[in-house]
């Protein structure tokens, strides 16, 4: 490119700013409004969740995923409706690339026979109560299957309320 058109593209470049800059400045508010508004609602889904008191009738459900896992990123959505859906359901979750997942894992697995004791056989691994599932398909297939784990321990906790030991 020539020095002569060289500066005529610099001299149109800055005349389609000038023009523009009113659009410009808008659209780019615009963005960073989006950006901003998701990044609140993320943060806090994520703190409702870490600061709700449950009380005895909580039920425990460990979900083992990874970051980078379609299956896993499925359920997330699906892991959101049951928390709206059952008040007293307490997701503890562990992201099985990170420092503490693996040793967890390993403590739980031992109440299970059928599950191998030294490595996480899959994500997503999900467990409630004394029954786990690994992997993930579809809401109505294994959505259904996890919602009625929920229901099962929702029974049992239900069966053994003792009203003499409420607060």
């Amino acid at each position: 490119m020539t020095k002569r058109n060289e500066n005529l593209s610099t001299i149109k470049f800055r005349n389609f700013i000038k023009r523009n800059i009113f659009l410009i400045g808008f659209f780019g508010i615009i963005i960073i409004v989006g950006v901003a508004s998701l990044s609140i609602d993320t943060i806090k889904n994520e703190n409702n969740n870490k600061n709700k008191t449950y009380g005895d009738d909580v039920i425990e459900m460990y979900y083992f995923h990874w970051t980078l896992c379609s299956h896993c990123k499925e359920q997330n959505k699906f892991n959101e409706k049951l928390i709206k859906k059952y008040p007293n359901l307490k997701i503890i979750e562990f992201e099985v690339t990170e420092d503490g997942s693996e040793e967890k894992y390993k403590e739980i697995a031992q109440n299970f026979e059928e599950l191998p004791n030294d490595k996480i056989p899959g994500t997503p691994l999900t467990i409630i109560g004394n029954e786990y599932n690994i992997g993930y398909g579809k809401d109505e297939t294994t959505g259904k299957k996890l919602e009625d784990l929920i229901i099962k321990e929702n029974i049992k906790i239900n069966e053994n309320w003792d009203e003499n030991t409420m607060i």
